[in-house]
Protein backbone atom coordinates (compact mmCIF):
# COMPACT_ATOMS: atom_id res chain seq x y z
CA UNK A 1 0.00 0.00 0.00
CA UNK A 2 1.66 3.17 -0.47
CA UNK A 3 2.06 6.45 1.53
CA UNK A 4 -0.18 8.07 -1.20
CA UNK A 5 -2.95 6.06 -0.45
CA UNK A 6 -2.46 5.94 3.18
CA UNK A 7 -3.09 9.37 3.84
CA UNK A 8 -6.11 9.40 1.09
CA UNK A 9 -7.65 6.97 3.73
CA UNK A 10 -7.16 9.04 6.67
CA UNK A 11 -8.97 11.37 4.17
CA UNK A 12 -11.60 9.19 3.47
CA UNK A 13 -12.49 8.31 6.83
CA UNK A 14 -12.91 12.11 7.67
CA UNK A 15 -15.22 12.03 4.89
CA UNK A 16 -17.11 9.56 5.97
CA UNK A 17 -17.73 10.72 9.57
CA UNK A 18 -18.59 14.22 8.40
CA UNK A 19 -21.11 13.17 5.82
CA UNK A 20 -23.15 9.64 7.15
CA UNK A 21 -24.31 8.43 10.36
CA UNK A 22 -25.04 4.43 11.39
CA UNK A 23 -28.26 3.82 12.06
CA UNK A 24 -30.49 1.00 13.85
CA UNK A 25 -32.98 -0.69 12.17
CA UNK A 26 -34.16 -2.70 15.81
CA UNK A 27 -33.79 -2.81 19.30
CA UNK A 28 -30.46 -1.28 21.01
CA UNK A 29 -29.98 -4.62 22.70
CA UNK A 30 -30.66 -8.49 20.60
CA UNK A 31 -30.53 -11.67 22.16
CA UNK A 32 -30.83 -14.88 20.11
CA UNK A 33 -28.94 -18.72 20.19
CA UNK A 34 -26.78 -19.54 17.67
CA UNK A 35 -25.85 -23.41 17.78
CA UNK A 36 -24.85 -23.76 21.31
CA UNK A 37 -23.99 -20.11 22.17
CA UNK A 38 -26.23 -17.81 23.78
CA UNK A 39 -25.54 -14.10 21.67
CA UNK A 40 -25.79 -10.64 22.86
CA UNK A 41 -25.66 -7.69 20.10
CA UNK A 42 -25.20 -4.62 21.27
CA UNK A 43 -26.51 -1.60 18.35
CA UNK A 44 -24.74 1.56 19.80
CA UNK A 45 -26.10 4.03 17.63
CA UNK A 46 -29.55 6.17 17.29
CA UNK A 47 -32.42 4.57 15.92
CA UNK A 48 -33.48 5.34 12.39
CA UNK A 49 -36.50 6.78 13.36
CA UNK A 50 -34.82 9.19 15.28
CA UNK A 51 -32.32 10.85 12.56
CA UNK A 52 -33.48 14.41 11.18
CA UNK A 53 -35.76 14.06 8.20
CA UNK A 54 -33.51 15.76 5.65
CA UNK A 55 -30.76 12.53 5.87
CA UNK A 56 -31.05 10.39 3.00
CA UNK A 57 -31.21 6.90 4.79
CA UNK A 58 -29.81 3.87 2.54
CA UNK A 59 -30.41 0.28 3.51
CA UNK A 60 -27.60 -1.77 3.72
CA UNK A 61 -29.30 -4.75 5.26
CA UNK A 62 -27.48 -4.49 8.31
CA UNK A 63 -28.08 -0.95 9.20
CA UNK A 64 -29.24 1.92 7.94
CA UNK A 65 -26.30 4.85 6.69
CA UNK A 66 -28.03 8.06 7.19
CA UNK A 67 -25.96 10.64 4.54
CA UNK A 68 -26.28 14.27 4.98
CA UNK A 69 -26.43 15.60 1.58
CA UNK A 70 -25.11 19.16 1.53
CA UNK A 71 -22.22 17.60 3.32
CA UNK A 72 -21.56 15.06 0.61
CA UNK A 73 -21.41 17.38 -1.94
CA UNK A 74 -19.45 19.68 -0.08
CA UNK A 75 -17.13 16.76 -0.54
CA UNK A 76 -17.44 15.31 -3.88
CA UNK A 77 -14.64 16.10 -5.65
CA UNK A 78 -12.34 15.35 -2.65
CA UNK A 79 -13.85 12.01 -2.73
CA UNK A 80 -13.48 11.41 -6.28
CA UNK A 81 -10.31 12.00 -6.21
CA UNK A 82 -9.37 9.69 -2.99
CA UNK A 83 -11.16 7.10 -5.39
CA UNK A 84 -9.09 7.77 -8.56
CA UNK A 85 -6.22 6.20 -6.17
CA UNK A 86 -8.22 2.97 -4.78
CA UNK A 87 -5.62 0.14 -4.77
CA UNK A 88 -7.96 -2.02 -6.94
CA UNK A 89 -9.68 0.03 -9.24
CA UNK A 90 -10.59 -3.25 -11.18
CA UNK A 91 -13.04 -4.03 -8.45
CA UNK A 92 -14.18 -1.21 -7.86
CA UNK A 93 -15.02 -0.12 -11.55
CA UNK A 94 -17.14 -3.85 -11.39
CA UNK A 95 -18.80 -3.39 -8.60
CA UNK A 96 -17.44 -5.24 -5.09
CA UNK A 97 -19.14 -6.46 -1.65
CA UNK A 98 -18.67 -4.38 1.25
CA UNK A 99 -16.38 -7.34 2.39
CA UNK A 100 -13.93 -6.67 -0.06
CA UNK A 101 -14.05 -3.17 0.64
CA UNK A 102 -14.16 -3.25 4.04
CA UNK A 103 -10.80 -4.95 3.57
CA UNK A 104 -9.22 -2.46 1.82
CA UNK A 105 -10.76 1.01 3.72
CA UNK A 106 -9.98 -0.61 7.57
CA UNK A 107 -13.67 -2.01 8.16
CA UNK A 108 -17.05 -3.21 6.66
CA UNK A 109 -18.63 -0.44 8.89
CA UNK A 110 -16.68 2.27 6.81
CA UNK A 111 -17.28 0.41 3.40
CA UNK A 112 -21.35 -0.09 4.04
CA UNK A 113 -21.12 4.06 4.59
CA UNK A 114 -18.96 4.82 2.04
CA UNK A 115 -21.45 2.59 -0.57
CA UNK A 116 -24.29 4.34 1.16
CA UNK A 117 -22.47 8.05 -0.06
CA UNK A 118 -21.68 7.01 -3.18
CA UNK A 119 -25.24 6.13 -3.65
CA UNK A 120 -26.30 9.65 -2.87
CA UNK A 121 -23.87 11.19 -4.63
CA UNK A 122 -24.82 8.96 -7.88
CA UNK A 123 -21.51 7.10 -8.48
CA UNK A 124 -23.02 3.77 -7.72
CA UNK A 125 -26.14 2.28 -6.75
CA UNK A 126 -26.15 -0.28 -3.61
CA UNK A 127 -27.12 -3.48 -4.30
CA UNK A 128 -28.71 -5.53 -1.90
CA UNK A 129 -30.84 -9.38 -1.64
CA UNK A 130 -34.09 -7.23 -1.57
CA UNK A 131 -33.01 -5.67 -4.55
CA UNK A 132 -32.30 -9.12 -6.05
CA UNK A 133 -35.89 -10.04 -5.18
CA UNK A 134 -35.28 -11.67 -1.79
CA UNK A 135 -38.20 -10.71 0.11
CA UNK A 136 -37.80 -13.27 3.63
CA UNK A 137 -35.63 -11.12 5.98
CA UNK A 138 -33.71 -14.48 7.32
CA UNK A 139 -32.60 -15.55 3.88
CA UNK A 140 -31.41 -11.66 2.97
CA UNK A 141 -29.41 -11.33 5.92
CA UNK A 142 -28.00 -14.92 5.39
CA UNK A 143 -26.92 -13.80 1.67
CA UNK A 144 -25.68 -10.11 2.95
CA UNK A 145 -23.83 -11.94 5.92
CA UNK A 146 -22.06 -13.76 2.80
CA UNK A 147 -21.07 -10.63 0.75
CA UNK A 148 -24.19 -9.92 -1.02
CA UNK A 149 -23.88 -6.11 -0.36
CA UNK A 150 -22.05 -4.38 -3.38
CA UNK A 151 -22.26 -1.96 -5.13
CA UNK A 152 -23.05 -1.26 -9.01
CA UNK A 153 -20.13 -0.35 -11.02
CA UNK A 154 -18.07 2.79 -10.43
CA UNK A 155 -19.93 5.91 -12.87
CA UNK A 156 -18.63 9.03 -11.24
CA UNK A 157 -19.28 11.47 -13.99
CA UNK A 158 -17.83 9.34 -16.80
CA UNK A 159 -14.28 9.13 -15.00
CA UNK A 160 -12.77 5.83 -14.51
CA UNK A 161 -11.35 4.86 -10.86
Amino acid sequence: MSLKFTMSLHHLHRIIQETTIPLRKGDPVVEHDAGPLHVTEIFDMPHEDSAPDDLAKIDVVFMTVGVDRKAAEQHRAELIEILKHYPDKASLAAGPSYITVGATVGSQDTALRLFALGQVLGLWDVITPKGLGISDPAKALEMAGVGYVMISPWKADGIEP
